[in-house]
């Protein structure tokens, strides 16, 4: 960006950072089960960089929790497949309602849309 970026590019560079952190948050959960192995890893090095566009860190910490979290709760694949199958689904069905696991991620889509507006709202106040 170099040291005569404009705000315009500075908001742009903002929401590619926070998109990456967000899709390395997801594909930890999903594509390579490490869950939050990668922050140590990722986020150190980009501190500076951070300081720098002056990213409050509690947006970043949103941007990851969401990542983690969210995807578990919506698809049935990775450690998803363990909370809504083998924990949610297993405690709903023992205390007397049927469901079949194919509700279970149609059912955690309003609770992961506030999850979302959360987040958005966040990056809205915050950019």
């Amino acid at each position: 960006m170099g040291k005569e970026s404009t705000p315009t590019q500075r908001i742009y560079f903002k929401a590619i950072l926070l998109s990456v952190i967000l899709l390395v948050a997801i594909s930890s959960q999903n594509l390579i089960p490490v869950h939050i192995a990668f922050i140590p890893i990722l986020i150190p090095p980009l501190l500076h960089t951070m300081a720098q566009l002056k990213i409050d860190r509690r947006m970043v910490a949103c941007v990851i929790a969401f990542g983690l979290t969210a995807t578990y709760m919506l698809l049935p694949v990775g450690f998803g497949g363990i909370f809504l199958n083998n924990i949610l689904m297993k405690n709903i069905v023992e205390n007397g309602m049927m469901v079949t696991s194919a509700q279970m991620p149609v059912g955690m889509i309003i609770p992961v849309f506030g999850m979302f507006l959360g987040l958005f709202g966040r990056y809205l106040f915050h950019v």
